[in-house]
C-alpha cells in the first residue's frame, strides 16, 4: 500500500484506515522523525491518496493535524491524524454550543407552555361565569 501526498511524495504503508474521526496509518518504512516531519507538513497532508496494487482505494482530504505517533513492537509506527475542523476539541466545543442553545430553547418553550396554560384557565373561567 502506498500513500501519495499532495506534494507528490510517497510513503510505503502497511495500513491506512479511518477509526472514528481519526485517520490511522501504520508503516515500517520511515523513522519517527521522518514521520513527524512529513505529517506536520500541512501542504503535503492536505490530500492523501491511498493506492494499492496501482489502484486508488480512497482519498482523504484535510487530515492535516498530527495527533500522535505511536511505536508498536516490530518497528511499526502508527500515525494518527485529525481532520481540520473536526478535531475532538472542536467537535466538543460545537456540541457544548448546541447544548446551550437547546437549553435556552427549552426554557423558552416551557415559558410559552406556562403562558398558554394560564390563558386556557382564564378562558375556562370566563366560560364558567357566563
Amino acid at each position: 500500500m502506498i500513500l501519495k501526498f499532495n506534494d507528490a511524495t510517497e510513503l510505503q504503508a502497511q495500513s491506512a484506515e479511518l477509526v472514528g474521526n481519526l485517520l490511522q496509518i501504520k508503516t515500517i518504512s520511515a523513522t519517527q522523525d521522518e514521520l513527524r516531519t512529513k505529517f506536520q507538513d500541512e501542504f503535503a497532508c492536505k490530500k492523501i491518496t491511498i493506492i494499492e496494487r496501482e489502484q486508488i482505494i480512497t482519498e482523504h482530504e484535510n487530515y492535516t493535524k498530527l495527533l500522535r505517533i505511536e511505536e508498536y513492537t516490530g518497528g511499526i509506527y502508527g500515525v494518527a491524524m485529525e481532520k481540520v475542523g473536526e478535531t475532538t476539541a472542536e467537535r466538543l466545543a460545537e456540541v457544548e454550543t448546541e447544548n446551550a442553545a437547546l437549553k435556552e430553547a427549552l426554557v423558552n418553550a416551557n415559558t410559552q407552555i406556562t403562558d398558554l396554560q394560564g390563558a386556557i384557565c382564564e378562558l375556562y373561567e370566563m366560560g364558567v361565569q357566563a
